[in-house]
């Protein structure tokens, strides 16, 4: 994310997302649902203090883009992006009335063994898990303090086709989301399996750990039946041994 300004983010973000129900709604005769890919971005609050949140809540960080315009962190403008695609989204389902639905899936981070066969090709998610886990790149007070929810891209891809597959789901929108960490939490996951990697910040207890932002999850497990996620062990575990078959690792 290295926008200068908050078009670079947002007028591909909302074109691309409005482009493809256009097409749907035009040719897409025998279409019977869409499912979009959100964020828990769209959600996110940059307020301070703790957050709860589910779908019903939507990111502030439309408002402060609209007050500080190009001033405004990339991050902001990335989390503003998604907000803005969405609502294009749903705005265009209530203007036009298709003859399908549609869903909005909103993941927060995605972990788990990889798509391309190269780092240069990473995701931002797994890109950071990576310079984390691996490379040890974040400081002793990052790994304890920072961190953010998270899902396995297993999961996620799951989540998405049971949106596809249950009509209940129909034109609702469901946050996808296994669970929260900071960042040592994969680490010290990670050294379960290969006690050679980065140790991190040693200190840390994740018992005390505060999460400001947790989001509410219970929606796709009660409209869609997705249960039984992974573990971060897990994903761990997969990951590893996925990035050592590649030579990665």
């Amino acid at each position: 994310m290295h926008a200068k300004t908050p078009s670079e983010l947002i007028d591909p973000a909302v074109g691309g997302a409005v482009g493809v129900l256009t097409s749907a709604f035009k040719c897409g005769h025998t279409v019977k649902r869409v499912v979009l890919t959100s964020s828990t971005a769209s959600i996110s609050q940059s307020s301070p203090g703790n957050h709860v949140l589910s779908e019903v809540d939507w990111t502030d960080s439309v408002k402060i883009v609209e007050e500080q315009g190009d001033k405004a962190s990339p991050f902001i403008m990335y989390r503003a992006s998604k907000s803005l695609a969405e609502q294009a989204a749903w705005k265009f389902v209530r203007e036009h009335k298709p003859q399908w639905d549609l869903v909005t899936a909103c993941p927060p981070y995605v972990f788990g063994p990889l798509f391309p066969g190269s780092l240069a090709t990473l995701g931002s998610s797994m890109e950071e898990w990576y310079n984390t886990v691996v490379k040890g790149t974040k400081t002793a007070d990052t790994l304890a303090n920072v961190g953010a929810a998270w899902i396995d891209v297993r999961d996620a891809a799951r989540g998405h086709v049971l949106a596809l597959q249950k009509e209940e789901a129909g034109n609702e929108r469901i946050l996808i989301v296994t669970g929260h960490y900071k960042f040592q939490d994969w680490v010290n996951s990670a050294r379960k399996f290969d006690p050679e990697l980065p140790k991190g910040n040693e200190s840390y207890k994740p018992e005390e750990a505060v999460h400001q932002t947790i989001f509410k999850s219970d929606k796709a497990a009660r409209l869609l039946g997705l249960t039984n996620l992974l573990s971060m062990d897990q994903t761990s575990q997969d990951t590893l041994e996925d990035l050592k078959s590649r030579q990665l690792l």
